[in-house]
């Protein structure tokens, strides 16, 4: 099944839970063939609150044209407020269902401000997130009027019966059951650890220090900051859909994707995110519950939980010979590993040039390798990401595609990486030439 949203004239589940945020074109098979879909791209939800949309598997994504006949229901509603818990990241893919066979494909295919911000609160080897969402949704169904030829409208059954082969692509050969729509406002606390040792040492102690949640008085907030401030520091991210999310923009700043909003700090600025968790717990109860209402309908989105959808053979119908082949899938999954790989190369070259000390001489070569090596990394990763695209839009033309965009990209490996300064190199070194005479590789640069 998948979960989706319905029209927000009809009653809504408030719900307050530990869970993050999921992203487009994910898919989790069930044993019935269904499967739940995780979709965050904001231009769906008017798609979605059209009846007669379908998701095709070939695309990871909504149909191109309305085609089945339906009818909408509520489902129910209900309050539900829990706090009694914070989740780690893989609590949090387990809670909505996604398997980690699954997370690399919707992690790394989709390409929104979901999935980017999943990608920022991911555990790594040296942190850890303990993540909290607060959530205004609600849950409806979708009901096919019939079996057959007579479950699709006057388009669908043209397509079926006139352009069959590419029905999975136009109606898709799954057709939504259900939906959830709303606003969720998710927050990440992130510690980062001098060490995978360390964390393997701290990380237990620190999840018991947070079992009953960040959102309890002030002073307890502050001394579980305090208390857990270990490593290299800690960071507040925050991300919301539905709403206003740009008032957040009044207690954190934007994070250098542009896609949320986070504070990091060192164990000599800790109390700065110490404020900033304090100022989103307020948000939270005195101006995120403003921005949503429920009756009359106001903020509310289509929420990342995304949508229910079945097989269209559930429906009596044939389902066409997919262009999702072993091929494309291992061209895909190719794809998405460069992509992982040069993102981390840009996001490290930027760190250095962003942070680079206005002290240090900036008219030299070291300086003119690291923007080369940025640009470099930052066109070879525009490459990857709009090749990934058409691999999804067009399953086609995704083998040729990436043998092409295979050639085209630079190619970067750790080493070219391996001189780059860090953040603790620039508070260590009062000038470059310090820096490059620690590292033994003035001679190269001069």
């Amino acid at each position: 099944m998948i979960t989706i949203i319905k029209s927000l004239f009809q009653r809504v589940v408030v719900s307050i839970n530990f869970v993050t945020l999921l992203l487009l074109s994910s898919l989790v098979y069930t044993s019935d063939d269904s499967i739940s879909c995780l979709n965050a791209e904001s231009n769906y939800v008017d798609k979605i609150l059209l009846p007669g949309y379908g998701y095709s598997s070939e695309t990871q994504k909504l149909s191109a044209a309305l085609c089945y006949n339906v009818d909408i229901e509520t489902v129910h509603s209900e309050n539900k407020l829990d706090l009694s818990n914070a989740m780690s990241y893989s609590q949090l893919l387990n809670n909505l269902n996604i398997h980690t066979r699954e997370e690399k494909d919707y992690v790394f295919f989709s390409k929104t401000k979901t999935s980017s911000y999943l990608k920022s609160i991911k555990d790594t080897e040296e942190s850890l997130t303990l993540n909290f969402v607060v959530s205004l949704s609600g849950i409806f169904e979708v009901k096919p009027k019939g079996q057959g030829i007579l479950s699709l409208n006057d388009l669908g059954k043209g397509v079926y019966e006139n352009d069959y082969n590419n029905f999975g692509l136009i109606c898709g050969d799954y057709y939504i059951t259900g939906f959830t729509q709303g606003a969720r406002l998710n927050m990440g606390l992130t510690i980062f650890f001098k060490n995978h040792s360390e964390k393997e040492s701290k990380e237990e102690h620190i999840r018991k220090s947070f079992v009953f949640g960040l959102f309890r008085s002030a002073s307890d907030t502050q001394k579980l900051i305090y208390d857990n401030s270990v490593g290299k520091g800690i960071k507040i991210t925050a991300f919301q859909v539905g709403g206003e999310p740009v008032h957040l923009s009044k207690i954190l700043p934007i994070d250098p994707s542009g896609d949320f909003y986070s504070l990091s700090c060192d164990n000599n600025h800790r109390q700065d995110c110490v404020t900033a968790a304090h100022n989103v717990i307020d948000y939270i109860k005195n101006d995120f519950s403003k921005q949503v209402s429920l009756n009359p309908p106001k903020g509310l989105k289509l929420l990342d939980v995304g949508f229910q959808a079945n097989p269209i053979s559930m429906l009596g119908l044939d389902i066409p010979t997919s262009l999702l082949t072993s091929e494309v899938l291992e061209a895909r999954n190719e794809l998405t590993e460069e992509q992982s790989k040069y993102s981390q190369y840009a996001n490290k070259v930027s760190e250095a040039i962003n942070h680079y000390p206005s002290s240090w001489d900036k008219n030299n070569k070291f300086y003119s390798s690291m923007e080369k090596l940025a640009e470099s990394s930052k066109n070879s990763l525009q490459l990857l990401n709009n090749s990934i695209k058409t691999c999804i839009d067009e399953p086609g033309k995704c083998i040729n595609t990436k043998n092409d965009i295979m050639s085209k990209v630079a190619l970067i490996t750790p080493v070219d990486l391996k001189d780059l300064p860090t953040i603790a190199d620039y508070k260590t070194y009062g000038s470059l030439s310090d820096f490059l005479n620690a590292r033994g590789i003035a001679d190269l640069y001069r």
